[in-house]
C-alpha cells in the first residue's frame, strides 16, 4: 500500500490508473483457493467411492448402517459446499472491484487536482532553474563587468598619475614662464620711466592742442549765439538773484527794451514794470501771464521757467516766453462763434421737440379715423381699399416711430450730462433687464465679456446699447435663434 501511495505521488495519473486496477496478487489468491477447494471436495468424493482394502475390523464397522448413512451424507454435501465456495468467491471478487470502483470514482478528481498542482509545480521549479540559471549568468556577466571596471579603474590611475606629473612639469615650465615675464615687467618699467619723460616733453604738444580746443569751443558759442538770435520767442538768462545774464534779440523785441539794457536789470522791472506786481498765474493755469512792454502796454505770453543745473546745484533759470495776444484773440472768436452755435442748436432741439409734439395728433387722429373706418366697413369695402387702408395706416405707424425717435434724441440732447466715469457692464447688464421679455421672445442669447469703464453719458450709452441689442434682435432671418 505504501508503495501504491508513493507511485500516486511521483505520478498521479499512472499511479491512479495502477492502483484501481484489480490487483493479480489477489486474483491470484481467490483462484488459487478456488482451486484447492475444488480439489478437497473431489479428493474426498473420490475417496469415498473406492475405498482402501478393508481389514477385518473395517469390515466389521462396513457393515453397520449408520457409518453409511454418514457417508452419504457427507457425499450429498460436497456439491453444496463446493457451490458455496464457488458463490463466496463471486461474491467477494465482485465486492473487491465494487470497492475499487467506488474508492476511484471518489478518489478521482482529487488525484486529477493533485496531478495538475504537481504538474504546475514541476513548471514552476522549471521556471525557478531557469531564473536561477539567468541569475548566475547576471552574476557572473556582473563579475565579469566589475574586473572591467577594475581595470579601467586601473588604467584611469594610471593616466591620472601620468596627467599629474605632466601638470607639474606644465607649472614647472609655467614658473619659469613667470620668472622670465617678472625680467620683462621690470624692463618695461624702466620703458615707462623713459615714456614719462617724454610725456612731459609733449606738454607743449597738449597745450596747443588746448589752445584749438578753445577756439572750437568759441565758435560753438558764437553758433549757440546765432541760434538765440534766430530764435522766434523770447529767451532771457537769469542768475539765482533773478538778473538777466542774457538776452536774445526776440525777447528784446518783445518787451521794448534795447538788448543792451536788458542784461543786469532783474525779471520784474523787465516784465512786470516797477509800478507793477508779478503775475501770480502759471503756464497750466485758465489764464496767461501777463507781461508789460517799456511803454507800459501789456500782452498775455506763454511761459517756460527751466533751471540751470550746475553739479547737481541750482545755478539759474532761463525763460521762454511767446507773444500769444493772436491766440487769444481767436481763441475769442472762436467762443463767440461756439457760443452762436450753442444758441443754434438749443432752438433747434427746442424747434424739433414742438415739431415732434405739434405732428402727433394728426398721426393720431389718421391712425383713429382710419380704425374706425375698418370697424364700421368690415365687410363693405372691397379688398382693394382695405389693402389702401392698411398701407395708410403702417405709413402713419411708421411716421410716428420717427417722430418718437425725434422726440427721444432731441430729449437725449437737451439732458445730456457732462462725461463721468461710467462702467459700460453695469449698463449693459441693465439694458439686458430692460430686454429681458424681447430676448425669450425672440429664442435669441446675448453674451457680454468684459468691457472698459469709459468717460461718457450713462443715459446715452444706455440707450445705446438697447438700440443695439434690440436691432440685433429684430433682424434676424425667419426661424433663427440670434446670437449677439
Amino acid at each position: 500500500m505504501s508503495n501504491t501511495i508513493s507511485l500516486i505521488s511521483a505520478n498521479p495519473a499512472d499511479g491512479m490508473s495502477k492502483f484501481l486496477k484489480p490487483p493479480k496478487l489477489i486474483i491470484s489468491s481467490l483462484g488459487v483457493l478456488l482451486v484447492l477447494w475444488l480439489a478437497v471436495a473431489a479428493w474426498l468424493c473420490m475417496g469415498l467411492d473406492t475405498p482402501a482394502e478393508p481389514t477385518p475390523a473395517q469390515t466389521e464397522q462396513s457393515d453397520s448402517v449408520p457409518q453409511q448413512q454418514l457417508i452419504e451424507q457427507v457425499r450429498r454435501s460436497l456439491p453444496i459446499t463446493a457451490a458455496g465456495g464457488i458463490v463466496v468467491w463471486l461474491v467477494t471478487a465482485i465486492g473487491v472491484m465494487r470497492w475499487r470502483r467506488k474508492l476511484r470514482d471518489k478518489l478521482g478528481p482529487a488525484i486529477a487536482k493533485s496531478a495538475n498542482e504537481v504538474k504546475a509545480l514541476r513548471l514552476q521549479l522549471a521556471e525557478s532553474r531557469g531564473a536561477v540559471e539567468k541569475r548566475a549568468g547576471e552574476v557572473e556577466t556582473l563579475q565579469q563587468e566589475l574586473a572591467a571596471e577594475r581595470r579601467k579603474a586601473e588604467r584611469s590611475v594610471r593616466e591620472a598619475e601620468a596627467n599629474v606629473q605632466d601638470r607639474l612639469t606644465d607649472l614647472t615650465h609655467k614658473l619659469a614662464s613667470l620668472e622670465s615675464e617678472l625680467d620683462q615687467r621690470r624692463k618695461n618699467e624702466k620703458n615707462l620711466s623713459e615714456q614719462r619723460l617724454s610725456l612731459e616733453s609733449s606738454k607743449t604738444v597738449l597745450e596747443l592742442h588746448v589752445q584749438e580746443r578753445t577756439l572750437t569751443v568759441q565758435q560753438l558759442q558764437q553758433l549757440r549765439e546765432l541760434i538765440l538770435n534766430s530764435a522766434g520767442d523770447g529767451i532771457c538768462g537769469l542768475d539765482l538773484n533773478g538778473r538777466l545774464t542774457f538776452v536774445n534779440p526776440a525777447a528784446a523785441r518783445l518787451t521794448g527794451w534795447p538788448r543792451d539794457e536788458l542784461i543786469g536789470k532783474t525779471k520784474e522791472e523787465v516784465f512786470y514794470g516797477n509800478n507793477h506786481a508779478p503775475s501770480a498765474t502759471l503756464p497750466g493755469d485758465s489764464d496767461s501771464p501777463v507781461f508789460c512792454r517799456k511803454d507800459g502796454s501789456r500782452f498775455p505770453v506763454e511761459l517756460v521757467r527751466t533751471p540751470i543745473e550746475e553739479g547737481g546745484r541750482k545755478s539759474g533759470e532761463v525763460l521762454i516766453f511767446k507773444d500769444i495776444t493772436e491766440r487769444k484773440r481767436a481763441a475769442a472768436t472762436l467762443a463767440q462763434k461756439m457760443a452762436e452755435l450753442a444758441r443754434s442748436n438749443d432752438e433747434l432741439e427746442q424747434f424739433a421737440f414742438v415739431a415732434s409734439h405739434d405732428l402727433q395728433e394728426p398721426l393720431r387722429k389718421i391712425q383713429a379715423f382710419g380704425d374706425r373706418l375698418k370697424t364700421k366697413c368690415d365687410g363693405l369695402l372691397p379688398p382693394e381699399t382695405l389693402d389702401y387702408l392698411d398701407r395708410m395706416q403702417a405709413a402713419s405707424a411708421r411716421m410716428r416711430t420717427l417722430i418718437d425717435d425725434l422726440l427721444t434724441f432731441s430729449r437725449v440732447i437737451r439732458n445730456s450730462q457732462p462725461f463721468a466715469p461710467v462702467e459700460l457692464g453695469q449698463i449693459a447688464r441693465e439694458a439686458l433687464g430692460d430686454l429681458e421679455v424681447r430676448i425669450e421672445r425672440s429664442g435669441g442669447r446675448v453674451e457680454v465679456g468684459e468691457l472698459p469703464c469709459i468717460e461718457a453719458d450713462a443715459t446715452q450709452m444706455r440707450q445705446l446699447l438697447l438700440n443695439l441689442i434690440g436691432n440685433a434682435l429684430k433682424f434676424q432671418p425667419p426661424g433663427g435663434h440670434p446670437l449677439v
